[in-house]
């Protein structure tokens, strides 16, 4: 991921996929209990379209990830995916790759709200003119500590921003992508 060192794109992915299993189940359990899981996987697999997630772990596609790490057949992911990028407050036309500096960002600002345990959302816009945005949401009693976290993961951007170049690749950052998939953590594939 170009912009965001390796060990916070791996942290990122797993702490995602970490989720997406907790969910899991819900894809076999047609009862409405359930419904509210599926819709929170749709929302993250879309994130994890939108994202380019699957760069984190070196998958070398969207599709083989879900099929690899997930279990889950490309074709119902994509199914997903469209669903839960509505309840993102995105069209459907909008679930596709944003750029990287975008991506650089929501990676950096949620990978700072985790690594500090501290409470907020962020969250990807896209106006009617296609201008991406990344929206952070803290309560306001607790929105120094969150600013400065994000604010210090965002600086080595900030400073390429003023040097006039786009997102530097962090001393050791990985590839935009790998020519081949993980060979461990297969799991049979859900429908």
């Amino acid at each position: 991921m170009a912009g965001v060192r390796n060990l916070d794109a791996r942290d990122f992915h797993d702490r995602r996929v970490e989720t997406m299993e907790a969910l899991l189940p819900a894809l076999s359990d047609e009862s409405a209990s359930a419904a509210d899981d599926r819709d929170h996987l749709g929302r993250l697999l879309a994130e994890a379209i939108l994202t380019g997630q699957h760069r984190g772990r070196s998958f070398v596609s969207f599709d083989a990830f879900v099929d690899v790490a997930l279990g889950i057949a490309p074709a119902r992911a994509r199914e997903l995916a469209q669903r839960g990028v509505e309840q993102l407050g995105l069209r459907v036309d909008q679930l596709r790759q944003l750029s990287d500096e975008t991506v650089a960002v929501f990676v950096r600002a949620e990978t700072a709200l985790s690594d500090k345990e501290l409470p907020g959302t962020v969250s990807i816009v896209i106006d009617a003119n296609g201008t991406e945005r990344i929206r952070v949401e803290v309560d306001s009693n607790r929105a120094a500590q969150v600013l400065y976290a994000v604010g210090g993961r965002l600086s080595q951007l900030a400073a390429d921003q003023d040097k006039g170049g786009s997102p530097s690749r962090d001393k050791g950052a990985a590839p935009k992508e790998k020519s081949h998939a993980p060979s461990s953590g297969a799991r049979p594939r859900r429908s």
